[in-house]
């Protein structure tokens, strides 16, 4: 009773864990986005309107914007914090469900031909449909590094692409999952991890357009302000305020530049570390049959045959 007591604890709290994961992974990208849009867009807009009202203090953003100032007062403080994390998790949810295809892809091309070549998605020549998890060259990827009894499990090569399909890696998520809760936290982890770099790279995306509009409409206002016959030094002042989108793009195009040059190394490391720990749990005996349905034996064993065990091919169970 003490075992299945611990157990059940552990699985509680490999849930919880899992749970507060998901939830930072999503709401991060959503702060993130929120905080970008704000300084790439919004701000331009308002700095636009107050110039082309002629506001007294270009430095003042909320001046001539009827009714902002004291709808920020009379919100308060608390409940425009609550809205503004909420607003984040939802758009940081929707984020964080894209695809993570072409961050994968854009990270693959970040890589030197040489490293390229050693991964597990190598090619002569970047090709969109051939960056995929996972990889069509896994199998001569973990050769190559003396991994045989991973490689083994693989049943995919460049030669029969069809084979590939990501439900090999989910199942054993779910089976891992299923067999020893507390020993998927570590996979939970690499996965948020995944998650958190894709749903920046897009947020990142997103704000470097946005940054570039936002300078757009600021260029826009100061040539209607030249056009009013504005004084130089005006017009000089209020040039100063594209450093808000520009800076703001700059930052998230970095941020962008490197998720680009470590993603593709966290998909591999991912990939790893499931095949390793399902092999790990059925080689203790833990989960014995976890590959059973994903590998096919090698050939047809005789009732006196070893070879399907030895190879870690667990058979079929018996029905009547």
């Amino acid at each position: 009773m003490a075992e299945e007591g611990d157990g059940t604890s552990k699985a509680v709290r490999a849930y919880f864990s899992d749970f507060i994961i998901d939830f930072l992974a999503s709401l991060i990208p959503g702060v993130l986005f929120s905080a970008g849009f704000w300084l790439s867009f919004m701000i331009p807009i308002s700095v636009s309107l107050n110039l082309l009202n002629n506001c007294p203090s270009t430095g003042d953003i909320l001046c001539q914007l009827p009714g902002v100032e004291g709808s920020i007062t009379a919100v308060g403080t608390t409940i425009a914090t609550i809205l503004f994390l909420t607003i984040s998790f939802i758009i940081g949810t929707i984020v964080s469900r894209l695809t993570p295809k072409t961050v994968d892809y854009q990270s693959v091309g970040r890589l030197s031909q040489s490293d390229r070549d050693a991964g597990p998605s190598r090619q002569k020549s970047l090709d969109k449909n051939k960056v995929e998890f996972p990889y069509l060259d896994l199998k001569s990827y973990l050769d190559e590094r003396g991994l045989s009894y991973l490689s083994s499990k693989i049943e995919w090569t460049w030669e029969t692409p069809n084979r590939r399909t990501k439900h090999f890696i989910n199942a054993l998520k779910v089976r891992i999952l299923a067999s020893s809760p507390s020993s998927y936290l570590m996979l939970s982890r690499n996965e948020a991890h995944v998650r958190l770099s894709c749903s920046t790279w897009y947020v990142c995306r997103s704000i470097q357009y946005l940054s570039i509009v936002g300078s757009l409409i600021i260029l826009l206002a100061l040539l209607l302000l030249y056009n009013r016959g504005a004084k130089d030094y005006e017009i000089l002042h209020a040039a100063l305020l594209l450093f808000i989108p520009v800076a703001t793009g700059l930052g998230f195009w970095i941020a962008k530049y490197f998720i680009e040059t470590s993603f593709h190394y966290q998909r591999t490391r991912e990939i790893l570390h499931i095949l390793e720990l399902a092999h790990w749990l059925e080689l203790t005996g833990v989960a014995p049959q976890i590959f059973f349905g994903l590998i096919e034996p090698p050939n047809p064993a005789g009732p006196d045959d070893r070879t399907g065990a030895a190879e870690g091919h667990v058979p079929a169970p018996a029905t009547s």
